[in-house]
């Protein structure tokens, strides 16, 4: 009971402070229409850009005249920009170069070695992923290989450019993130951090009251009372973030469909994280002022290598943010992402939140000894 007294009152007291309420309720949903309605064409679907391609035939039989037949088509030609080259030195130098993404080679005995049977290759050099260039030589490599499995049948060998092409219209809703989806992660991620200054607030307020001198006289252990501030600032910071959440999804129409109980989890467990993080920064500054400061670069620190100023990738500097797992668990879960990664993603939050709310704990036990 002294637990619940102390959760429900701590809790009552960081709902009534206005400014945070502002903070933390306000300023998010201001800011997540502001940048999904700014932004919004940065994660507009694009068109694919055409792919250049260096293309030596040396072949001396007929067959492989096909290929180039079949490269020369319009449906290839859509995606594909083919340039023939003269010698393999010269497409070896457009790849080099970068003039060419791909450089297509058919050796001289490919019609020789098709005719008997043989192995007959067809050699792509690239120095990139070019998944699109793959894509279109297997298709003829596939036709090849089905007309000579005709021919055992006793067809005589040939092959007939077909259209392989089916035109069809894809819809990216649920799929790819909008603007207005991605800040609204971003943006909550961000502000959920500055949720620390409760964190920070409950150690000053401690201290200036004299909390600390008359614990040692109550009939409570300082760890209860310092468990019930915690889950107090736990339950407030939860339930700001829920209003978030619900208001950009009902009334921006923001995306936060998938498994509500990952959503939740990874959630709560950034929620547990914050608020140690305030704890900590409360107990190493000695003034309110210094420890939101620090609290304030460690949000943008943290926000930026995440990528909250825009969808950009940083690389192994992104998973010195906590920000980055979490917003990986809720883009996976959201749209599909593999369930390793998401998993993976709670885990280390988990693990990061599991110290850092134990050196809090410790910090926050040395500090009313």
């Amino acid at each position: 009971m002294k637990l619940l007294t102390i959760i429900y009152y701590s809790a009552l007291r960081n709902l009534k402070d206005r400014r945070m309420l502002l903070i933390m309720l306000i300023m998010p949903i201001i800011l997540i229409a502001i940048l999904g309605m700014a932004l919004d064409s940065m994660f507009a679907p694009r068109q694919i850009e055409k792919s250049s391609v260096a293309y030596l035939n040396a072949d001396i039989g007929p067959s492989s005249n096909q290929l180039t037949s079949y490269l020369a088509s319009e449906q290839v030609r859509t995606f594909i920009n083919v340039t023939p080259v003269t010698c393999f030195e010269a497409g070896q130098a457009a790849l080099d170069s970068g003039s060419a993404e791909a450089f297509i080679y058919v050796p001289p005995d490919f019609s020789q070695n098709l005719m008997r049977t043989e192995g007959a290759r067809i050699h792509l050099h690239t120095s990139l992923q070019t998944p699109l260039i793959k894509g279109f030589l297997s298709n003829y490599v596939d036709a090849q290989n089905s007309a000579l499995v005709v021919t055992t049948m006793g067809a005589p060998l040939g092959f007939t450019y077909h259209d392989y092409f089916d035109e069809a219209a894809i819809s990216l809703e649920g799929k790819a993130p909008r603007a207005i989806d991605y800040y609204s992660i971003q943006t909550l991620l961000q502000v959920m951090l500055m949720g620390g200054w409760y964190g920070i607030s409950s150690v000053k307020d401690d201290g200036d009251m004299n909390t600390h001198v008359r614990l040692h006289t109550a009939p409570i252990s300082p760890w209860t009372h310092l468990l019930g501030k915690v889950l107090a600032n736990v339950v407030v910071l939860c339930l700001q973030s829920s209003v978030v959440v619900i208001f950009s999804k009902y009334v921006y129409g923001a995306n936060w469909s998938g498994n509500a109980l990952l959503i939740v989890s990874t959630l709560l467990v950034f929620s547990i994280l914050t608020i140690s993080i305030g704890f900590l920064m409360g107990g190493l500054f000695k003034e309110s002022n210094k420890a939101f400061g620090a609290l304030w670069c460690l949000m943008l620190f943290f926000s930026i290598i995440a990528g909250a100023l825009g969808n950009t990738d940083m690389g192994k500097l992104a998973r010195l943010s906590p920000n980055y797992y979490a917003k990986t668990a809720l883009f996976g879960t959201i749209y599909g992402g593999s369930p390793d990664a998401i998993h993976s993603s709670i885990l280390v939050l988990s693990l990061v939140t599991l110290t850092v709310f134990t050196a809090a704990l410790a910090l926050g036990r040395r500090i009313t000894a």
